[in-house]
This record gives structure tokens, sequence and C-alpha cells, in this order.
């Protein structure tokens, strides 16, 4: 929606202290070049800035985070001697314990309690954990496994 977006950008800088005509020539100036107009509402509506990032810099770290984290609740099944039920439930905890942190750090980012966060993340990634291990049971019935 454009004009919406136009109206925006207008209060903004109204708020910055421009005003008539002043004020027109800048929502024209930012709203005629579309990666100004954008780059102009991720950082003054958002706080964001577009600046410096490579997407191939992000697809890495986050591939990184994924391996590194994904990691840990295989660790258990890696350490020999251990009973696989004690194996099990180790690896059940860490993986709880991830959801629980990722959702934890993921407050910072979008400024919700901490303890709500986290807990909503161990919930759906319980949840979908829950669901994988369904589909599994269900394929190897199915399947004859």
């Amino acid at each position: 929606m454009p004009e919406g977006e136009r109206e925006e950008i207008r209060q903004l800088f109204q708020a910055k202290g421009f005003d008539g005509e002043l004020l027109e020539q800048v929502v024209e100036a930012i709203s005629r070049n579309p990666d100004v107009w954008v780059a102009t509402m991720l950082r003054e509506e958002y706080g964001l800035s577009g600046a410096g990032l490579s997407p191939r810099r992000a697809a890495l770290t986050t591939f990184a985070a994924f391996l590194s984290v994904g990691a840990l609740p295989l660790l258990p099944y890696a350490i020999p001697g251990m009973e696989s039920q004690i194996q099990f439930l180790t690896s059940l905890g860490l993986a709880g314990v991830v959801f629980l942190g990722i959702g934890m750090l993921k407050s910072i980012v979008y400024g919700l309690p901490a303890m709500r966060s986290g807990l909503r993340t161990l919930i759906m990634g319980t949840a979908a954990a829950g669901l994988a291990f369904a589909t599994g049971h269900f394929a190897q019935g199915l399947l004859g496994g």
C-alpha cells in the first residue's frame, strides 16, 4: 500500500521537524527510489539497518549454528558404554535445554519476556519432535520395518 507507506514517511519526518513544502520534497525524494524507501522504513520504523548484511555470511552463520546446536542432543550417543535408555533421556534433556535456550535468546530480538519466549519455543519444538517421531513410527509400521 504505497500511499499508506508514504504517509508513514511523512509522519516520521514531520516528527523530526520537517514541514510544508520541504516535508513533501523529502517524502517524494525517499519514495522515488524503492531501495532508499525500504532502507528508510527499516531504519526509521523498526530500528533495523540493512547496511553490511551479506546473504552468504548470514547463510553460513545460520548453517553453522544449526549444525552446532543441532548436534548437542546427539552427544549422549557418542559416549561408549552408556545404557541406551540413559542416552535417550540425556538426549531428550539436552534437546529441551536447547529449545528453552533458543527461545530465551530469541526474546532479546523480539523484546518478549525471556521465560515466556523460552517456554513457547520449548513447547513448539517438543510438538514438532513428537510429530516427527509419530510420522517415523507410522512410516515404520506402514513399510514393515
